[in-house]
């Protein structure tokens, strides 16, 4: 009977297989991991490029409105200082309509009708009565003509300032849209970096299990080398100790 003892057993033969099939089982996960974390980072990626989208739309919206409310502003100027020039036009007439009432009635002359009453002849009645007759239609009439003028502008440029109230609220909206937009893609762009060093650390994981497994692999082919020499040898031995034990037996 011939004992031997082996320096490498199938044992630990099957004992380093058992290590590399659970290192292999591992670098799988490790992998199902790689492609999780890619495809919810593509993902999140598609979503910034959206709101990234979103972002420049708005702001291109806010930049047109902005023009659009210097645009009014100017316009409101305008109205403003054409308003101030109706009112002063307006004094001013109003002003040389008084004076001349005033100068009437300093020449004893207090009213229109007394012009009227002063007539020497009809004929000069009737002449009185015309130039009375268009000079106060004149200052009415202009006095109006003024005084329409100023409330259609005062009016347009009510309607300047409601414009640009509408349009400053639509800013702010779009404004308050965009600042929220950038708050969730600055919490995506976070998410992807996240991502991105998560997926690194499952690289830096898979290299290391990748690593030791074929050191593992290549310890089993040494030591399955050395089982399988050690295994021919005793064999070999064996089948020599049989030779022996029979030619020494006749």
């Amino acid at each position: 009977n011939l004992n031997i003892v082996f320096a490498v057993t199938q044992s630990e033969i099957n004992t380093q297989k058992k290590e590399q099939t659970q290192v292999n089982d591992k670098i799988e996960d490790i992998k199902d991991q790689q492609e999780e974390v890619t495809s919810k980072k593509t993902a999140a990626q598609a979503q910034v490029e959206n709101l990234n989208s979103q972002i420049d739309n708005y702001e291109n919206e806010i930049d047109k409105l902005d023009a659009e409310i210097s645009e009014l502003q100017a316009k409101i100027t305008d109205s403003e200082k054409k308003i101030k020039e109706d009112e002063e036009e307006y004094a001013k007439l109003e002003k040389s309509l008084n004076d001349r009432l005033v100068a009437l009635y300093e020449n004893g002359e207090t009213t229109y009708l007394d012009v009227l009453l002063s007539s020497s002849s009809l004929m000069d009645f009737i002449s009185n009565f015309y130039v009375v007759s268009e000079l106060t239609n004149y200052d009415t009439e202009m006095l109006q003509s003024i005084e329409d003028e100023k409330q259609k502008i005062e009016k347009e440029k009510a309607e300047l300032e409601s414009s640009k109230n509408s349009l400053d609220n639509s800013k702010k909206s779009k404004e308050a849209k965009a600042n929220a937009l950038t708050v969730t893609k600055n919490e995506k762009s976070k998410y992807v970096a996240e991502l991105s060093k998560e997926e690194a650390n499952l690289e830096k994981q898979l290299s290391e299990l990748k690593s030791y497994e074929n050191s593992i692999s290549n310890k089993i082919k040494q030591m399955q080398a050395a089982y399988d020499k050690e295994l021919a040898e005793a064999k070999k031995k064996k089948e020599e100790e049989a030779k022996k034990a029979a030619a020494n037996s006749k």
